[in-house]
């Protein structure tokens, strides 16, 4: 008893030690004095911080984050370029940001520090002495801090408004070593829980608003204090634009407005949402929160944004209980804890969307994903106006996986593509975890959100909380969610092979890659009641349950595992039904779909072409795909049209990304009353690329083109050829620089030859740029008649009829002026149009005023029995949009100066791409 007595008292003072060393909150007091006109703040700081680990320091990081915006490139800077946004890379240096270090003091003593060589937001000091465990250094900092524009990352300073966070210096965290990160606009800086006091100079009236506790001195002097915070947040504004509510015992502080709904019915919603919260999360730390709008810009809701606004297919009151309900969720995890959101983000990020999902099933459960959409003829009885608005979390999570776009759920958040961190990891995090939820029971997961919640609130524990949650309260085996779901990207396929019946009992054989992964199998009888079975550790594939007389069967029957097809999970007693859909849809796994497409298209020899595809694609892209279109053409008086057929092949483990294969044909005219065919096959192996924030795409391929042409009787020129191409493409995009190489040869009887193409570009300005392309083409050997496959200086035969010429075989006229680079690549109408031995040509263009540019080419052309001739051209550009719309006025060239020559409007040439899709995909980058 008395030993029991000692180790109890001993494990009591060893606790409240424990408590001690991580209650300890490092403190700052900062001196702040706000000159609006400079944008900049003028701040003296005072900084204690404890060592709250167990290992002695020599050296102390800070972070300052506000300094990331000196330059363009810092990690910031290059962070911009890789989502394709170049307005800070070409902002003007009085819009950008800077700290700038007046003194830095210890303890009264000035030291020396350096900021880190390529992550200029952190600094490093050297101690003269080793900070010990539990001890305690004071710092001192006197700096100017110029405020950046709001227009990089939305903090910042713009109309009339200064939008605050991460603008000060403050210590960096010390767990397992120091955990060092660099702003790159993700707003997840892991910081020390830390007590604040703030006396605020403002040098004219503003309404002041932030997270911690305000006292209002006079109109220009303000106190803000706080306790235990871990995410600092300071509005000044020069309107009142936050509101002020008052719910559940909480200050909510907010900007997020927008919907005129009434402050009291604003006022019941928000307590209904923070009594929702606090069910999965317990009870908020503080008694003010502060919940910025710049958090929902930055996090919005995915289905409201897709939906034009003149639709306004929502409610106003449940577009704003939803938009405050994310967003509060959002900070009340931010204000509350401190976690490793780079490292550890997955549960993080994922409980908002948790709580989200669980609060419309609730309180909206009959709202669409489509909203009142979904009731217009016409378009309910689609698959998609039929989907609830919680759907939306698998359609997000399934675009990754269709596109072999996945990555693990712990993945670090800095590596992550925009739209896995943005949307399909923060779905597929809420689907898994309501897959565990229906598994555990016992609203076991639900507990286990809370308890890592209380746990990141008292001691920094990241998502072990919830892993050791799970284990102390189940006796059923979760590894499988954590290795097989959590941390690994592998495809998930569940399928029903056949199922025999058997007098009142029935054999299921099933199939799965993920043998550890436990099974929901739902059984749908004629009364559409439902059996629910759990399959787990089968050894066997095959599973005898009773027969209920159910009709359908199904793996996964809640789509809760993203899977890419769940066509397979079904089984049933009738054949599926067919249906015809005019416009795109999601894939509905209870019906076969064929998308009936109306297209009309133009070219010269056809006329209007009025034609109909059948296929089976829809929304996302299917491993196989079919597609006819069979046409009209006006002009021509005659039946038109195309196929393919086009198999994909996604790869998780290996180099290979993915290949592809399949055949095509089509049948048009190429000239008045005569037409082509052309029957191809093709394959192609598409390799990953090492970086997926900034992918390169390179691929091998080939293709088998055969054509059959219809010439006029007096024509010399061949009718009948096939050609094989072996090619290489190498693409790396960039904002600023942007590399593209491919090489290619091109085999048939007659003659072969080999091509490769270099272009290179590069921003040199916000709206001007330099552009280089290199061609360097050669015949192997060439026993042709004529120049119909030879290389071109300006206009080529498209003999593999490849080009989207409008007309391709004018030869006067204005759509003879229609140009396309490829080739030779000039401009003007060259004295030597063809080249049969070989050809190589330079083609140079620079920006000199927005899409006002200057072109150049050069060029050497080599033809069999003739000397080598030297080309060249130069003149205007007008780059409205790059490959799509075109204008270049020739000036100078071979011809002399062209500028000044009869007939002048003829040599002007136009670049027009009318391929919506192309032109969609443009504006899409960064993506």
């Amino acid at each position: 008893m008395a030993q029991f007595i000692s180790n109890l008292k001993f494990s009591i003072l060893f606790t409240f030690f424990i408590l001690q060393i991580n209650g300890q909150n490092d403190k700052i007091s900062m001196n702040v004095v706000l000159s609006s006109e400079n944008k900049t703040l003028l701040i003296s700081e005072k900084i204690t911080y404890y060592n709250r680990s167990q290992t002695p320091l020599n050296t102390i990081y800070f972070h300052d984050w506000n300094h990331a915006f000196s330059d363009v490139n810092s990690p910031l800077g290059k962070r911009f370029l890789e989502n394709y946004n170049n307005k800070f890379f070409f902002s003007a240096e009085k819009n950008r940001g800077y700290t700038n270090i007046k003194n830095f003091l210890i303890n009264g003593e000035s030291v020396i520090w350096k900021r880190e060589p390529h992550h200029i937001d952190q600094i490093e000091i050297q101690l003269s002495n080793l900070l010990q465990p539990n001890e305690s250094i004071e710092f001192q900092i006197d700096y100017v801090v110029k405020i950046p524009d709001d227009k990089f990352t939305k903090y910042g300073v713009g109309n009339d408004a200064f939008n605050l966070k991460y603008w000060y210096i403050l210590p960096a965290v010390y767990r397992d070593g120091w955990q060092l990160q660099s702003h790159l606009n993700l707003d997840n800086l892991y910081t020390n829980t830390t007590d604040y006091s703030i006396n605020l100079h403002l040098d004219s009236p503003y309404d002041v608003q932030s997270n911690l506790n305000i006292e209002k001195n006079d109109s220009l002097n303000f106190e803000l204090t706080g306790k235990d915070v871990t995410d600092l947040e300071l509005i000044l504004s020069k309107t009142k634009e936050l509101e002020t509510f008052y719910a559940a015992n909480l200050e909510i502080v907010t900007n997020l407005n927008g919907f005129e709904i009434g402050n009291q019915l604003k006022t019941d919603l928000l307590t209904r949402q923070i009594n929702f919260i606090s069910d999965y999360l317990g009870k908020f730390p503080h008694h003010k929160i502060l919940v910025n709008k710049i958090v929902y810009e930055k996090n919005p809701i995915y289905g409201f944004n897709q939906v034009p606004n003149f639709l306004r297919p929502f409610p106003d009151v449940f577009e704003w209980d939803i938009r405050m309900l994310q967003t509060l969720s959002k900070s009340f995890l931010d204000q509350s804890i401190q976690t490793n959101t780079i490292r550890n983000n997955w549960l993080r990020e994922g409980i908002p969307y948790y709580i989200l999902y669980d609060y419309v099933q609730k309180f909206y459960p009959e709202k669409k994903l489509i909203g009142t959409i979904s009731k217009i003829w016409g378009i309910k009885s689609f698959y998609f106006s039929q989907l609830g608005f919680n759907d939306r979390y698998l359609l997000g999570a399934q675009y990754s996986t269709h596109y072999n776009m996945n990555q693990p759920l712990n993945t670090p958040m800095d590596s992550l593509t925009n739209f896995n961190r943005e949307v399909a990891n923060r779905f597929k995090t809420v689907l898994l975890m309501k897959y565990l939820d229906e598994y555990l029971g016992d609203s076991i997961v639900k507990n286990g959100v809370k308890s890592f919640f209380e746990k990141n609130k008292i001691n920094e524990k990241d998502n072990e909380a919830f892993k050791h949650y799970l284990a102390e309260n189940t006796s059923k085996n979760v590894d499988w969610f954590f290795l097989d779901l959590i941390n690994s990207k592998k495809k998930i396929d569940l399928k029903i092979n056949k199922i025999k019946l058997d007098k009142d009992s029935l054999q299921i054989q099933f199939k799965s890659n993920c043998e550890k992964l436990p099974i929901s199998l739902t059984g749908i009888n004629t009364e559409n009641k439902k059996s629910v079975y759990w399959i787990e550790n089968f050894d066997s594939r095959t599973l005898k349950l009773p027969f209920k007389n159910e009709h359908t069967w199904c793996l996964n029957c809640d789509q809760l595992i993203p899977e890419e097809n769940f066509k397979n999970n079904y089984k049933r007693d009738k054949a599926k039904k067919i249906r015809i859909n005019l416009i795109n849809d999601f894939e509905d796994p209870e019906k076969n779909q064929i998308l009936l497409e109306f297209k009309t298209f133009y070219n010269y020899y056809d006329g209007i072409t009025l034609g109909a595809s059948f296929s089976n694609k829809n929304i996302f892209r299917k491993p196989l795909e079919v597609r006819i279109s069979p046409s009209y053409s006006t002009k021509s008086n005659d039946l038109t049209g195309s196929f393919s057929v086009n198999y994909t092949k996604y790869f998780d483990n290996l180099y290979l990304n993915y290949i592809n294969s399949g055949t095509s044909g089509s049948y048009y005219h190429y000239k008045p009353d005569l037409a082509y065919r052309s029957l191809s096959f093709w394959g192609n192996l598409n390799f990953k690329s090492d970086n997926v924030r900034q992918p390169t795409y390179n691929n091998l391929g080939y293709t088998l083109l055969l054509i059959d042409k219809e010439i006029e009787l007096s024509a010399s020129e061949v009718n009948k050829y096939n050609i094989l191409l072996l090619k290489y493409n190498y693409n790396r995009p960039r904002m600023v620089e942007n590399f593209s190489f491919n090489t290619e040869i091109e085999i048939e009887k007659s003659f072969s030859k080999l091509s490769s193409e270099l272009k290179f570009r590069r921003l040199i300005g916000e709206n001007q740029q330099f552009e280089m392309r290199l061609f360097i083409g050669s015949f192997l050997h060439n026993s042709t008649n004529g120049d119909y496959f030879s290389f071109a200086t300006n206009r080529p035969t498209d003999y593999l009829f490849r080009y989207n010429y409008i007309g391709q075989s004018e030869s006067s006229g204005l759509l003879s002026q229609q140009f396309i680079m490829n080739d030779g690549g000039f401009k003007s109408e060259m004295p030597v149009k063809f080249a049969n031995q070989w050809m190589t040509s330079m083609n140079l263009s620079i920006g000199l005023w927005k899409w006002f540019e200057s072109y150049t080419d050069l060029g050497f052309a080599k033809n069999k029995n003739t000397n080598t001739y030297f080309l060249h051209d130069n003149g205007i550009r007008f780059n409205f949009i790059q490959n799509y719309v075109e204008l270049y006025f020739p000036v100078y060239s071979n011809n002399g100066w062209e500028i000044g020559q009869d007939d002048y409007l003829k040599k002007i040439r136009f670049v027009l791409t009318a391929d919506l899709k192309s032109i969609i995909g443009y504006f899409r980058r960064g993506s």
